[in-house]
């Protein structure tokens, strides 16, 4: 599977109820307590303690040590001290990150996460998990050049001491993750692979059998009629069929009575000025990140 369904990842991730369990190959520990201090899981704390002896510098800068369990190695990714004001619950992300990094350079091929929660930063958990799956993507075009290398995991399991709790934030961190699969794919496919009609065929996909109704106008004359700046800047790419505009609505509705209505807008210039090249030094092939407004929508409409 190449891209997120409605209701999955390319990859598994599910709640895991056991440290114990022989399914995976590594355990990645994301955590603001230093290795010889602090409330660690029982199972892992005889590894930290050996650690500590060790290495005066992995509370600052992690490492991967032997552990009694199943899955046999730790990678342990701590977050460093986030004591001061400035310092905030993208700590937790950026340890997840260089831990699922880290855990992949060591071979590991069915990581499972340990999440901590923090008495300052409520949230760390699913900014924690949300951080792993983000080291998880693998760019679309990638994926489609090389399907055997989709994924970069065969399954991501979670794990903390509430069981009940941690299915809720996997169940809601696929949710999330699944939108943003779809905003990075947009947002950073090249001009080519995400050129505008291109772009409307994997929007079609992704929502095919969901309750997000998609409305397209390509219409040279329609567009010059009602979208006048729109086909201004299209005007140097419509010569050239692959490279036309498109613009897409989006729309949901609920069941029952409508008493809101939400318009979210987003840019999504793949090149601009339509591909005339006026910028010094061969620049504007970066201005296709110029489309991720409308990456974020159509990731938004995802979740």
């Amino acid at each position: 599977m190449l891209y997120p369904t409605l209701s999955s990842l390319p990859y598994q991730v599910k709640a895991e109820a056991n440290l114990n369990s022989s399914v995976y190959d590594g355990i990645v520990y994301v955590t603001n307590s230093p290795p010889e201090g602090g409330d660690h899981p029982e199972p892992l704390k005889k590894a930290l303690q050996g650690l500590a002896k060790i290495d005066d510098e992995a509370k600052e800068l992690g490492a991967v040590v032997e552990v009694a369990l199943p899955a046999r190695r730790l990678v342990y990714s701590p977050t460093g001290k986030i004591n001061k004001e400035y310092h905030d619950v993208r700590s937790f992300s950026e340890a997840a990150g260089r831990g699922i990094k880290r855990a992949l350079k060591a071979g590991v091929k069915s990581p499972l996460l340990v999440l901590t929660s923090h008495e300052r930063f409520k949230q760390s958990e699913i900014v924690t998990l949300l951080g792993a799956l983000e080291a998880l993507y693998v760019p679309i075009q990638f994926r489609e050049d090389v399907p055997s290398k989709s994924t970069k995991v065969k399954e991501l399991g979670v794990w903390s001491e509430d069981f009940t709790k941690t299915q809720e934030l996997v169940k809601l961190a696929k949710i999330l993750e699944s939108g943003r699969y779809v905003a990075r794919d947009i947002g950073g496919g090249d001009p080519e692979r995400m050129a505008p009609p291109r772009v409307e065929e994997y929007v079609k996909e992704i929502f095919a059998g969901s309750p997000i109704k998609m409305e397209v106008i390509s219409d040279q004359n329609k567009l010059d009629k009602e979208y006048p700046l729109f086909s201004a800047v299209d005007r140097a790419a419509r010569v050239i069929e692959r490279h036309r505009g498109r613009i897409i609505y989006l729309t949901y509705e609920p069941a029952g009575p409508v008493t809101e209505t939400l318009f979210l807008v987003g840019k999504g210039v793949t090149y601009d000025t339509g591909g005339a090249d006026i910028k010094a030094g061969g620049v504007m092939a970066g201005m296709s990140r110029d489309k991720c407004g409308s990456a974020a929508v159509a990731g938004f409409m995802k979740v």
